[in-house]
């Protein structure tokens, strides 16, 4: 007997179930749905969102929440060879009344023949809920191109992909070191919109703006009015990426001890480590002693592009910020007009109890 080992996918805000049947091996041994770098369904459902093709888990996870979808399998058990349909038997559906209890699903899409088969066997008895059929985006499926099955599944999903229109959405950028994570804690804040944490990979600005502008751009399709809330690097990668551009039009951003003067910062960290423009032009890239590792190309790149920022923006700087000096703050605030809010003894990180307190009343006196 084969346990099914991935749970499935689902929160309060979904409107769509898609079932497949069992996972391949391939998907077994990734611990994730549709593993099998020949299955087309993240690629068929990134194009029918409009989207770019979601990579890691935690890329297909944030891209299934945001756009509504709940997934999972029909069968939760069973007798199967390798990944052969045909050879399933002594099956045990999984119980999808945990994901019914949760989420008002307004309709529920079996991914091909297979997964409808055992779903009307097992499932629509218990639950009395039809089920409508997808063509399959198993590689098995050879018939059906993947321009074919784009097609087809944009016409039948075609009524749920505008589900977040007239709704509003803030998307949280972090900081170096920080994570995706950390949005949750800004739900009850924005109790009537729909927050995503964005987990972007750029580690420098060429890169962020090959990156955001992407993902940004699904969300601006998707939604009526979009906030922006950035924390440190995450604020310079946003202006960098998106500012002065109509395309992003953010309400509001909410900027927590930005980095709004990168050249500075970099010729802070040259000074420090004892670096010259031309040891680091020479070379290239130089480590330094504090772990942080200089790069011509980036201050090339900062240099290249300076900051537009038009956005109504808060900003909230700690009192003891070791990484970016009051003054620059200042600086951008009479440049942008920015509002600014000083937190006696905060820090350029705001971690303790106290800090993160006073960091939810600044957003909610904000909004």
């Amino acid at each position: 007997m084969t346990v099914n080992p991935i749970p499935p996918v689902f929160d309060s805000d979904s409107k769509i179930l898609i079932l497949g049947s069992f996972p391949s091996v391939k998907s077994r041994e990734a611990g994730f749905f549709y593993g099998h770098p020949q299955n087309r369904f993240w690629k068929v459902l990134a194009a029918v969102f409009g989207e770019n093709v979601p990579d890691s888990v935690g890329e297909k996870v944030a891209f299934l929440r945001r756009n509504r979808v709940a997934l999972w399998d029909v069968i939760g058990s069973c007798e199967i060879e390798g990944s052969s349909d045909a050879s399933i038997k002594n099956v045990t559906p999984n119980d999808l009344s945990v994901i019914f209890a949760a989420a008002d699903i307004k309709t529920v899409f079996v991914n091909g023949k297979t997964a409808q088969r055992y779903y009307n066997r097992y499932v629509l008895p218990v639950t009395g809920r039809e089920a409508v059929c997808l063509p399959s985006t198993s590689p098995a499926n050879a018939a059906w191109s993947t321009e074919k099955l784009t097609a087809e599944w944009k016409r039948m999903l075609g009524g749920f992909t505008g589900l977040n229109q007239g709704k509003r959405a803030v998307v949280y950028v972090h900081g170096q070191g920080g994570s995706v994570g950390e949005a949750d804690r800004l739900k009850p804040l924005f109790e009537n919109c729909d927050v995503h944490g964005f987990d972007y990979r750029a580690s420098a600005p060429r890169e962020a703006a090959a990156e955001f502008p992407a993902y940004f751009g699904s969300i601006f399709r998707k939604y009526d009015k979009v906030t922006l809330v950035a924390n440190s690097l995450g604020a310079f990668f946003s202006m960098y990426a998106l500012g002065g551009t109509p395309a992003f039009r953010f309400e509001k951003a909410f900027f927590i001890s930005p980095v709004v003067d990168m050249e500075a910062l970099i010729l802070r960290m040259m000074a420090s480590a004892g670096v010259s423009e031309e040891a680091l032009r020479e070379k290239g890239r130089i480590a330094t002693d504090s772990g942080a590792e200089l790069s011509w190309d980036y201050l090339k790149c900062v240099r290249e592009k300076s900051l537009e920022w038009d956005v109504p923006t808060a900003v909230l700087y700690g009192e003891n910020d070791f990484l970016v000096p009051y003054g620059e703050i200042l600086m951008f605030a009479d440049k942008t007009g920015a509002i600014v809010t000083v937190m006696k003894n905060g820090e350029h990180w705001f971690h303790t109890e106290e800090q993160l307190a006073f960091l939810d009343r600044w957003i909610l006196d904000n909004k």
